[in-house]
Formats: C-alpha cells, sequence, structure tokens
C-alpha cells in the first residue's frame, strides 16, 4: 500500500517524529494508482521526548539492555545512550541525531552490535514557525560491544539526497563481523511499503562490518532483492535476514 501523508505518523515509542505536508500547501489531486511521492519532510514534536529520555529498543540477547533517546540541543535532535541493565549509561552518538529505528544482535562468544537510521534534518526555511523539518538524507550508524566496552557509532551506510535508508534486521556474519539489512527507500516513508513504482535502485541491501583493534570499518555492500516487500511475505517485514 501506499501510505498518504495524513497517516504517514510515527509513534512516540519511534521517537515522537511525525510527516505530513506542509502547511498551506495546496491540496493535490489524488495521485494515480501504483505512484509513489517523495515525502522528504516532517512535523516536529518537541516535546515527544522527555528531559530524562525515552527508551525505544531492547537490545537483543542482553536482557535488560535496552537503547534511548535524549533531547540534546536542537529540536528533535537527540543523543544515542546504552542503558545498561546494571544502571550504567553510555552514550554512543558522536554528535546529537534524528535516531528512528534500531536493530540489534549479540554474538554467541560474546559481544553485540546495534545500528539505527539517523534522519538528518533541519528546519524548513519557509516553514519553520509551524515546526516542518525538512529531511536532507537518512544514513545508518552502528555501535560495537566487545568485552564490555561499546564503541561510538560510525556511519555504515552514509546519507543521500535522492534516497532513505531505513534499518530492516542485523545478524552475525562471522567472528567480529557483522551485516546489517537495510532498505533503500526513493519516497523517505518509512511506512510506505508499495514495491510499485520504485526505481531500480530501490530493494533491500546487506551491508556487513566489522570490529578491529576497537575501530568499525565497512565492508561489502550487495543488494539482496529488488522489492521491499516480497510477494511470498505474509508479514511485511522489509528484511529477514536470509
Amino acid at each position: 500500500m501506499n501510505v498518504p501523508r495524513s497517516l504517514c505518523i510515527l509513534s512516540v515509542a519511534l521517537g515522537g517524529w511525525a510527516c505530513r505536508s506542509a502547511p498551506d500547501e495546496p491540496e493535490a489531486l489524488p495521485p494515480a494508482p501504483d505512484v509513489i511521492v517523495p515525502v522528504k519532510g516532517f512535523t516536529c514534536e518537541r516535546d515527544a521526548v522527555g528531559s530524562s529520555g525515552h527508551d525505544f529498543h531492547d537490545v537483543a540477547g542482553r536482557p535488560g539492555d535496552r537503547l534511548a533517546l535524549r533531547p540534546a540541543q536542537g529540536p528533535c535532535q537527540f543523543d544515542l545512550l546504552l542503558r545498561a541493565a546494571s544502571g550504567a549509561e553510555s552514550v554512543l552518538s558522536l554528535r546529537s541525531g534524528g535516531f528512528l529505528i534500531a536493530a540489534s544482535s549479540s554474538a554467541p562468544g560474546g559481544g553485540a552490535a546495534i545500528c539505527v537510521s539517523n534522519i538528518v534534518h533541519s528546519p524548513d526555511s519557509k516553514h519553520a514557525e509551524e515546526g516542518v523539518h525538512e529531511i536532507h538524507g537518512v544514513s545508518i550508524e552502528c555501535a560495537v560491544e566487545r568485552a564490555g566496552v561499546w564503541s561510538p557509532l560510525a556511519t555504515i551506510v552514509p546519507p543521500e539526497g535522492s534516497a532513505a535508508a531505513w534499518v530492516g534486521g542485523l545478524r552475525v556474519a562471522g567472528d567480529s563481523l557483522y551485516a546489517v539489512g537495510w532498505v533503500r527507500d526513493f519516497s523517505f516513508q518509512l511506512l510506505n511499503l508499495d514495491n510499485a513504482g520504485r526505481p531500480p535502485d530501490d530493494g533491500v541491501y546487506e551491508t556487513t562490518f566489522a570490529v578491529e583493534q576497537g575501530t568499525v570499518t565497512v565492508g561489502a555492500t550487495q543488494k539482496l532483492r529488488d522489492h521491499v516487500v516480497a510477494p511470498s511475505d505474509v508479514v511485511a517485514e522489509p528484511w529477514d535476514g536470509k
């Protein structure tokens, strides 16, 4: 389905983001069937995350460990935190960002990794008073834990102006090696699961990254499939790790 702008709303559990048409924008005619319209903007909900922060992702294989957002300087800018079950708190982000969705994985022999989509945005100069922000790109950033120490976030998929990169899953791919699955989406609509009308570069990808002497290094990227949603999927998942 092609999710209308009026329905493109993400819950507070995902950081309190919402996207809609800019105020005073003239009503457009309904798009033709199977036409996907890019939406590179959202309305910033300034009070969606309180000053104490907001937990939004449980780290796989690490009971009690979770990722959290904490308001930073600027509207809809956050620090990404790792809150451990022990009560310890680590800041994973080197700079604030629009962190939205996350995936995580833990290795059987120890170690773990997390990845998040980071919306690069700024106030829309034409509609800043209404809280409308323009999206410049969506990157994927990951952090790795070894021997109880987390690395800072490293950019695995850089942002680009022509498509968003939405995290779909994360798996262990080898010794100190991980693979993040992600969707390239030219529409910038996280809830849009339509396959029709997409450019050839859209689809599901996988990028590997490794930890070498405490530093995260990016490996190869391969395209897994052209369609965002597999025709046989009963429950729509952007990436199944296979």
